[in-house]
């Protein structure tokens, strides 16, 4: 799952990062913090991609509030 998150993030493809993480995320959680550290380090704008990943996050408990 991971290969085809790196795939999106090579080829700047914000919207199928985040369906890539909705679709596989429940197998593996470290995608979402990998979403969530992508979007944050592009210097695009890409606040509604970093606020709809760190909803989710929120929303399951994924990290520690700190991180």
């Amino acid at each position: 799952y991971q290969q085809i998150m790196h795939y999106h993030m090579q080829n700047e493809e914000y919207g199928k990062v985040v369906e890539a993480c909705k679709r596989y995320g429940d197998s593996e959680v470290c995608l979402w913090e990998q979403a969530l550290g992508y979007f944050a380090r592009k210097e695009e704008n890409c606040k509604a991609y970093i606020s709809e990943v760190l909803q989710h996050i929120d929303d399951n408990n994924l990290m520690p509030p700190l991180l």
